[in-house]
């Protein structure tokens, strides 16, 4: 390619091989040898976006695995689509909503084709994750009421059914929704909600300088300036709120058969 300058001439060979691998199941080719082209080489694959992109649609490819293999390829070009678009601008931008309308269709024809089994829709699902980063990163804005309504319906399906898929399609619409329009942030009433369940502002309870005695409250207001405190009367504690009275231990009586303890003098030194 590099000798020859032949980079048309390759790209047609690859394309042909693309769509023979899409079409044709008994293909000795195996998926890893188109997978690493678009990963090491992903700007000189990127003419083969067009063969690629008709894949992504459902019954196109000879079956679902095919199917699966065309959004890897597609995963594989996602990191490289702005530093493509710099040069390639309209064909990039022309291809993110074709991508996207494939995947709409992909996941309403799941719904009701068993062949998409768990393993299947990850393979799927987990490519265009990686692709919905990039086009966030490139600034493209989803249309998130028609994702929601995508993902709603899903859940009265046999996809409802699955933690991983319900899971994974929980974090597509959190990439989408990060930094854009349909963003859910929070609210003045689910902050003061928050603050009710930790406690905060709670009006109920005690303040300082605040004291409760018997149903009566106790307030004093101190001021620096030396003045008087004002206190507000309170009623005094009846004699069942006090605590009771604890006697002092007594003493420990001697008994008559203990005899004192001697004593041992000191010797003074004679003269």
């Amino acid at each position: 390619m590099d000798a020859n300058n032949s980079d048309k001439e390759v790209v047609e060979v690859y394309s042909k091989t693309l769509e023979e691998y899409m079409t044709h199941k008994a293909t000795q080719l195996h998926a890893t040898f188109l997978n690493d082209y678009f990963k090491r080489h992903a700007i000189r694959a990127w003419p083969l976006h067009s063969t690629l992109v008709k894949f992504l649609n459902p019954g196109k490819a000879i079956n679902i695995y095919r199917q699966t293999v065309a959004y890897e390829l597609l995963a594989q070009l996602a990191p490289q689509l702005p530093t493509i678009s710099k040069t390639h601008q309209k064909e990039v931008e022309a291809l993110i909503p074709e991508a996207i309308e494939a995947f709409y269709a992909t996941l309403e024809s799941a719904k009701e084709d068993e062949g998409w089994k768990a393993d299947k829709l990850k393979d799927f699902l987990k490519p265009m994750l990686a692709f919905a980063r990039a086009t966030k990163v490139m600034g493209h804005e989803w249309d998130l009421e028609r994702l929601d309504k995508v993902i709603e319906g899903t859940n009265d399906t046999r996809l409802g059914g699955l933690k991983s898929v319900t899971s994974m399609l929980a974090q597509l619409r959190a990439v989408i929704a990060k930094g854009g329009k349909g963003e859910i942030k929070a609210t003045k009433g689910d902050k003061a909600a928050k603050g009710e369940k930790s406690g905060k502002g709670d009006k109920s309870s005690k303040t300082k300088g605040e004291a409760k005695v018997n149903g009566t409250t106790k307030k004093s207001k101190k001021r620096s300036n030396g003045e008087m405190t004002e206190d507000v009367e309170m009623a005094e504690p009846t004699t069942n709120d006090l605590p009771p009275v604890i006697a002092p231990p007594k003493k420990r009586k001697e008994s008559s058969d203990s005899k004192p303890s001697k004593t041992k003098k000191a010797k003074t030194p004679k003269a």
